[in-house]
């Protein structure tokens, strides 16, 4: 396999692995009510429908990792401006045009917008400390 190869699929299987415990956080907040207290009628389910959904953008953006920009960047902070990426995305294409609820989500409530761009910033930050765990496995198994 070619070496853009392995980053692009490092990217894909990390931006799909980080989006469990991002989902998971999400559907908490979302059982506790703490949404409905920002004013966000959002609520994240537990379901296969939903769950896949978010689970394949998340290997959707995580390909944005092969791009070869900030090289040299640690992985986690190139994982911020990759969050950012799937928050705008979310924002400005998934949320009016996809959902329905309105530019930004903002049919859902004012902060939603925070809601999206912090979420994605952490699913950001976990996709990209795993791909720089697998790139030093990947380094240490190589050396042996």
């Amino acid at each position: 396999m070619s070496s853009r190869s392995q980053v692009l699929l490092r990217g894909c299987v990390m931006g799909l692995v980080a989006k469990i415990p991002q989902g998971l956080v999400l559907f908490a907040m979302s059982e506790v009510g703490l949404f409905v207290a920002m004013g966000v009628a959002v609520n994240v389910p537990l379901d296969i429908i939903y769950s896949t959904k978010h689970v394949a953008l998340g290997a959707g953006f995580g390909a944005l990792f092969a791009v070869p920009v900030l090289v040299g960047w640690p992985n986690w902070l190139r994982g911020l401006l990759v969050g950012l990426c799937h928050a705008a995305g979310t924002l400005f294409f998934f949320n009016p045009i996809v959902d329905g609820v309105g530019f930004m989500g903002l049919d859902l409530g004012a902060l939603m917008p925070v809601v999206v761009v912090v979420a994605n910033l952490i699913w950001g930050v976990l996709a990209g400390i795993g791909v720089g765990v697998w790139n030093r496995l990947s380094a240490v198994a190589r050396a042996a």
